[in-house]
């Protein structure tokens, strides 16, 4: 977790993972009175919970073991989510401590839990059967090897945001760990020849970069795209040329194509926003989501130049969207999408107001 002048500057942290300490993420500060320490919460096998932290150092502390957003009000509670319930806890501000036991305030909540963050990779077989694969808090974005022996994916472990993580697809197999990054880093891709992995990277100061590693040698990674701007998803052409990849250099998110590896021109696939491209098989053909939800179809005619077609509609999607994780695959035909679809348009629920509710409190 940074902080920052209001007028701009240099992030600064303010909190770090203690070594030794399986620590995933630090989310969703709240100021105390004071101005100077702040209340958060701390993702992780260890000392899950709300911490205390301060301006002035970068250690912190466990004040409540709930894993949930927290806010403090006056006249000294501090209020946060358990299971679908508002919950109310007496909290000294200056003491920086809590005493007494919690108290239910309302049922049916809606609230930020850390819980509700949890993902893991699962494999499902040929008879639509589903197994566990991976067996952390968070692990993400999974990219199976060209010769579907093994699978890259990304996870925060031992203090350290997420890295890339290599496991093969044979049973009982242990977890390699491919690098040691204090820079979030997420795999996006796996070359066709097996010998590199496309990764994107949130550094301070640019933004979200793209990155390769090559998987033979030392695995140095070095750098694609790093700029002031964001580019993220990148995808490799099958005959390793091509780069496919996300910007917001116009102001809008675009689907770009420029050369892997080598120096050249790049050019601009999508024309009204655009976002998570995948290659056809046979590389003649780029797909994307575009800003309304469309699953889009170009022509690119690669070879030793690129001459990307218009871009045209294939069907309306109705995915998260999110850019962290990939909401579409193509068949190897070509032909048919695996694709993450929302099931509900339920509206949101709604909004409830307690009034005088310390008084509720103190019937209790």
């Amino acid at each position: 977790m940074y902080r920052v002048p209001a007028s701009g500057g240099q992030p600064i942290a303010v909190t770090e993972a203690y070594k030794g300490h399986d620590e995933a993420n630090h989310i969703w500060p709240e100021f105390l009175p004071d101005g100077r320490h702040f209340l958060f919460l701390v993702l992780g096998r260890d000392d899950e919970g709300i911490h205390v932290g301060s301006l002035d150092s970068k250690e912190h502390r466990l004040v409540l073991r709930e894993s949930s957003s927290v806010a403090y009000v006056e006249p000294g509670y501090l209020l946060f989510g358990r299971n679908g319930v508002l919950m109310a806890q007496r909290f000294d501000a200056k003491r920086i401590q809590t005493f007494g036991d919690p108290a239910r305030i309302v049922d049916a909540l809606e609230t930020a839990s850390g819980n509700g963050y949890s993902f893991s990779v699962w494999l499902i077989d040929s008879r639509g059967v589903a197994t566990r694969f991976t067996f952390g808090d968070y692990d993400l974005n999974p990219i199976c090897a060209p010769d579907g022996a093994s699978v890259i994916f990304s996870s925060p472990r031992d203090g350290l945001p997420p890295n890339l993580f290599q496991k093969s697809l044979a049973g009982g197999s242990e977890e390699r760990r491919l690098m040691h990054s204090v820079i979030d880093s997420i795999a996006t891709d796996w070359s066709r020849d097996g010998r590199h992995v496309v990764y994107m990277t949130n550094e301070l100061g640019t933004n979200w970069n793209i990155w390769v590693m090559p998987l033979a040698g030392n695995r140095t990674p070095q750098p694609v795209l790093r700029t002031e701007f964001n580019e993220m998803d990148g995808r490799i052409s099958p005959d390793g040329r091509w780069l496919a990849y996300v910007s917001d250099e116009s102001g809008q998110w675009q689907v770009y194509v420029q050369r892997f590896l080598s120096s050249g021109g790049k050019w601009q696939v999508s024309s009204a926003g655009g976002n998570q491209p995948q290659w056809s098989h046979d590389g003649k053909e780029l797909f994307y989501i575009a800003s309304d939800q469309k699953l889009m179809i170009v022509t690119v005619h690669p070879g030793q130049s690129l001459e990307p077609g218009t871009p045209k509609p294939l069907f309306q999607l109705h995915t998260p969207n999110d850019s962290l994780i990939s909401d579409y695959d193509v068949d190897r035909d070509d032909q048919r999408f695996l694709v993450s679809t929302l099931v509900s348009d339920e509206p949101s629920p709604p909004l409830t107001v307690v009034m005088n509710w310390t008084a509720i409190l103190e019937t209790k």
